[in-house]
């Protein structure tokens, strides 16, 4: 038990570290704290004071990382100045007030570095294009209250071409590219998606790759206030949906035959969705409930979280700034911790787990993020839980089935029989979406500061656990 205590001790002070390192960007002097800090978890042997003492060092020594990462990583740019230079896009171009923005990686300056390219919506830009840029290197813009430096380093993108800036055509890199071969993948997927109307065939594509640009943008802003627009973004939570819908292999191939089908799908999906960091950050928080699922009980691989988390961290303090990250995170403890809490007095009662499984679930990962969403969006949605347990049993249907009507829209017969299969449980996606947003209060605004939440929360967690306990006694 006291080993346990000291991991995520370790944990906690790591991260709360990264999260004050990266603002404060403090002396290399912290070291000599964390190193003070780390002789006192040696020299004393009671556990609540090894413990402060080893969360007092992870959290100095990670002040102090987060400076030299700063320091490392920052690339020199030749701001200001006109630049040519070949790149290729790396994150999904998004579409806000007719500008496109996506990301880009070169070369030209020395070492691969990330950049922003904002241009017209008219250009098309996909996951994968090789493209010549000439324009202006500008500092990324500051918005909001975030640091520039801080949204360099969390993003890990270090200047902008803005308007004006060329875009050669795209050019196709060697057929046998991985690259160019998934690249062309997506693009048939995208063309044969069109086979199935809209708003249909938008929300598949963010369901099938993250596309959430093809959505319309009505219809998303229906699914953030259901509070079901995780099921188009790619989080652990989303992935985890892919693993849970695996579950019936367990069976006929047993758990390693299960473990493996899992990997090899979130794999694919990763690589299909473009392996960008936020697809890639996804599938470790997912490799972690699989780890949970294959343990038996979810919460023993609480410590693989713990270590996908300081992983992470390390090689990019500035992540427990990053929402989606943050989000992620949250979920996926979620799951594992209150998950089996949520789930026993459902299955207790006998409730069929096609509608226990996603109600806990969504229970579990709503619990714990939502003091993070309403601090950031300032919207509280009373209709989620409700939503979700009537979507999320179809997901892994609408996404099996237009995946084939993809496959077989070049068949005639086929392509269209599976088209139509596929619009069913689409269609109940927006029909449960728009029925659930007419109930009275099915949303309100909030203006309630964060932490209040987060107070309200632990007392909560305390008295659930409390009553858990006595219930097991």
């Amino acid at each position: 038990m006291s080993n346990r205590i000291i991991f995520f001790a370790i944990v906690l002070g790591w991260l709360g570290g990264c999260f004050v390192g990266v603002y404060t960007f403090l002396p290399p002097i912290v070291w000599v704290s964390g190193g003070v800090a780390l002789v006192g978890f040696f020299l004393v042997r009671a556990v609540p004071l090894r413990a402060l003492s080893v969360v007092l060092a992870a959290f100095f020594i990670a002040v102090a990382l987060a400076s030299v990462v700063f320091r490392v990583r920052t690339p020199l740019l030749p701001y200001g100045q006109s630049v040519r230079a070949q790149a290729v896009v790396v994150e999904a171009p998004l579409t806000f007030k007719k500008t496109q923005s996506a990301v880009i990686t070169t070369r030209a300056f020395g070492r691969p570095t990330h950049l922003a390219l904002r241009v017209p919506e008219t250009e098309t830009l996909e996951v994968g294009d090789e493209i010549t840029v000439e324009g202006v290197l500008n500092p990324l813009l500051q918005f909001g209250k975030e640091p520039v430096r801080v949204k360099s380093l969390r993003t890990n993108v270090w200047g902008e071409f803005s308007f004006g800036t060329d875009v050669s055509d795209q050019t196709l890199e060697p057929l046998s590219s991985p690259m160019a071969a998934l690249r062309r993948v997506r693009r048939f997927a995208g063309r044969q998606v069109q086979t199935i109307r809209e708003p249909y065939a938008g929300l598949l594509g963010g369901l099938l790759w993250g596309d959430q640009k093809a959505i319309d943008p009505l219809l998303y802003d229906e699914f953030a206030k259901a509070g079901i627009s995780h099921i188009v973004a790619l989080s652990g939570y989303n992935i985890s949906i892919l693993i849970r819908a695996l579950r019936w292999l367990v069976i006929p191939i047993g758990l390693t035959g299960y473990a493996l089908m899992s990997a090899l799908l979130v794999g694919a999906f990763v690589l299909f969705s473009g392996a960008s960091a936020t697809v890639v950050r996804a599938a470790l928080f997912g490799g972690v409930l699989l780890f949970g699922e294959l343990m038996g009980r979810p919460a023993n691989s609480l410590p693989a979280l713990g270590l996908v988390a300081v992983g992470m961290t390390l090689i990019n303090p500035a992540l427990v700034v990053d929402l989606s990250w943050q989000l992620s995170f949250l979920a996926t403890g979620g799951l594992l911790i209150l998950g089996p809490i949520f789930q026993r007095p459902l299955h207790e009662r006998k409730i069929p787990a096609f509608f226990a499984d996603p109600l806990s679930a969504t229970l579990a990962a709503s619990a714990v993020t939502l003091p993070r969403i309403i601090g950031t969006f300032g919207r509280l949605s009373f209709v989620s839980p409700l939503s979700n347990v009537l979507i999320l049993p179809v997901v892994p249907a609408a996404m099996g089935l237009g995946a084939l009507a993809i496959a077989t829209a070049a068949i005639p017969i086929a392509g269209k029989i599976f088209a139509a299969i596929a619009l069913v449980p689409l269609w109940w996606i927006v029909f449960v979406t728009e029925q659930v947003l007419r109930l009275p209060y099915a949303f309100i605004e909030s203006s309630i500061p964060e932490y209040v939440w987060w107070i309200i929360l632990v007392v909560l967690a305390g008295v659930l656990w409390i009553r858990t306990k006595k219930r097991a006694a």
